[in-house]
């Protein structure tokens, strides 16, 4: 959640160019690589405060895509290798059903159409600037 957070004030800060908010979106996403990242090469996702599991969500993507383009520091995007490989090779989370018919629809587990949505964007945007950086050569080739 809290990635989504600094992707809107992303949002307001590419409108107001409040050096404030600049600083408050590094230090959220400063925060997470410190304190969500695990030894795995994921975040987790915090629901209670005695739960914590891997986090696929994409939007970690851009959370960080967006620390590398205020600060440019490369540094950023390393953290959001395997949750991008994970996403691309689509080992992410899978709905635990088997195929099954009703009526005229044919029903199968996988991404959603809200999960691609949600995806598209961070993907993207994360993908270019690992390009850019040559922390990622390219989608055969994920790890440096």
């Amino acid at each position: 959640m809290i990635s989504i957070a600094i992707i809107s004030l992303m949002r307001y800060y590419s409108i107001r160019g409040d050096e404030e908010i600049r600083d408050m979106i590094i230090s959220a996403v400063d925060d997470l690589t410190e304190n969500a990242y695990l030894d795995s090469g994921f975040f987790y996702y915090k629901e209670l405060s005695s739960l914590k599991r891997n986090a696929g969500n994409t939007t970690i993507l851009e959370a960080l895509t967006t620390a590398y383009k205020l600060t440019g520091n490369r540094d950023y995007l390393k953290y959001g290798v395997k949750t991008f490989e994970t996403a691309v090779e689509g080992k992410g989370v899978v709905l635990s059903f088997a195929k099954k018919t009703e009526e005229d629809a044919v029903i199968i587990s996988g991404n959603s159409s809200k999960g691609v949505g949600q995806s598209f964007l961070p993907l993207l945007t994360y993908y270019t600037a690992c390009v850019r950086e040559g922390i990622i050569k390219d989608l055969k080739n994920l790890k440096e």
